[in-house]
C-alpha cells in the first residue's frame, strides 16, 4: 500500500509538473485564416451571408471561396468592413 501511494504521488507530480508546458487555444479572435460555414440551403436563394471584418491596424484583406477571390481591399484601423 505504501509503495502504491508513492507511485501515485510521482505520477501526480509529473502530471502537474508537465501541465505548465501545455498550451491551449487562445481566447483571441485575431488571425489570418478562417473557415466559415454557409447554410444557404436553409431558405434557398433568399439567404445572404455577411462577414464583418475589423483590425486594430490598417491592413488589406482578401475573401476567397473555392480558390476564387470574392472580394479584396483595405481595412482602416478600428473600422468595421462588411463583405
Amino acid at each position: 500500500m505504501k509503495h502504491s501511494l508513492g507511485i501515485l504521488v510521482v505520477i501526480m507530480g509529473l502530471i502537474f509538473g508537465l501541465s505548465s508546458f501545455a498550451n491551449a487555444q487562445g481566447t483571441s479572435n485575431k488571425g489570418t485564416d478562417f473557415w466559415v460555414a454557409y447554410a444557404g440551403h436553409i431558405d434557398g436563394k433568399l439567404s445572404r451571408m455577411t462577414l464583418f471584418l475589423s483590425s486594430d491596424v490598417n491592413t488589406t484583406y482578401k475573401v476567397e471561396g473555392f480558390g476564387v477571390v470574392i472580394e479584396s481591399g483595405t481595412i482602416t484601423a478600428n473600422v468595421i468592413k462588411t463583405v
